[in-house]
């Protein structure tokens, strides 16, 4: 994501090269977004799957939609390169915070691993 944003901000003023930009921008939010539904959908029972989804859904548009007023207020004050770096410090922040859990391995017991190899 870091990649792409800084690709977009040092384009040229193409607009081919800015439309395939925005496209790999919208792709890898997207992605991510539509896996944290799949995940919560996973380790919900079957019964509540939907529920779950719908639950952290709701919670990402919420945030999604708040996170839209500070940007807007940053574009405002510093312009679009204050709105550039501040995204770019947003992706570094995410990915310092995922990355202490780059390692971590999946426990059996709750996977079910251990059931099937018996």
């Amino acid at each position: 994501m870091a990649g792409a944003v800084a690709a977009f901000w040092f384009s040229p003023n193409l607009p081919i090269v800015d439309s395939i930009l925005i496209f790999v921008v919208g792709f890898l939010v997207f992605g991510p977004q539509l896996l944290i539904g799949m995940s919560a959908a996973e380790l919900s029972h079957k019964k509540a799957a939907a529920t779950s989804n719908g639950v952290v859904s709701c919670i990402s548009y919420l945030g999604a939609a708040v996170a839209g007023y500070p940007l807007g207020l940053v574009s405002d004050i510093w312009g679009w390169y204050g709105f550039f770096i501040v995204l770019a410090l947003c992706c570094v922040i995410s990915a310092a915070i995922l990355f202490p859990l780059w390692s971590v391995k999946s426990n059996p017991a709750y996977t079910g691993e251990e059931a099937t190899k018996a």
